[in-house]
């Protein structure tokens, strides 16, 4: 209820999945994803779901889930990717929309992490968002193997803050 400036956690509806588990220090934490709505947005989408013949809601994907999934598949031919050697391989993508701007790293091919920002409008903006949820979870900018670029409003995410900091342009 904190994060999202609701009074009562009576008011939301909440869905988790584990994503993975580290052990730093040796603590293990489990990460966790968590989307949460407002109860009354929950009983809307059941009301449209209901109907649709044969939709099963329990399996909804959120679009930085979607985007992860993508990140794994190959252009050129539809298989899934990983590196051949045992190092570290991350996506970052970058999803702009009308409200929001979404990213979604990915870590050998696998969903690691992801944040939203109400306002980043400008690709600085963007950029900036974007090595701050990198330096919080502790993956240095020039680890990406690849920066792709989603959504909506995808041509706002332009090229030149990302090549000074990521060294190339959002594909």
């Amino acid at each position: 209820a904190l994060v999202t400036n609701t009074r009562s956690p009576d008011a939301l509806h909440t869905v988790s999945r584990p994503v993975r588990t580290a052990v730093e220090d040796g603590e293990t934490i489990e990460w966790v994803h968590v989307l949460a709505v407002p109860q009354q947005v929950e009983a809307r989408m059941e009301t449209l779901f209901a109907e649709v013949p044969g939709m099963d809601t329990t399996g909804r994907i959120l679009s930085a889930e979607a985007a992860a999934h993508l990140l794994e598949i190959s252009e050129e031919d539809g298989t899934q990717t990983m590196s051949a050697d045992d190092a570290d391989e991350y996506r970052l993508a970058i999803g702009q929309y009308a409200g929001h701007t979404e990213y979604v790293l990915t870590r050998n091919g696998s969903w690691h992490h992801a944040h939203a920002a109400q306002n980043a409008p400008t690709a600085e903006d963007q950029a900036y968002y974007a090595v701050g949820m990198l330096n919080r979870i502790g993956v240095a900018p020039d680890a990406l193997e690849a920066l792709v670029a989603y959504g909506s409003e995808v041509d706002a995410v332009a090229g030149g803050p990302f090549e000074s900091v990521f060294g190339d342009a959002p594909t």
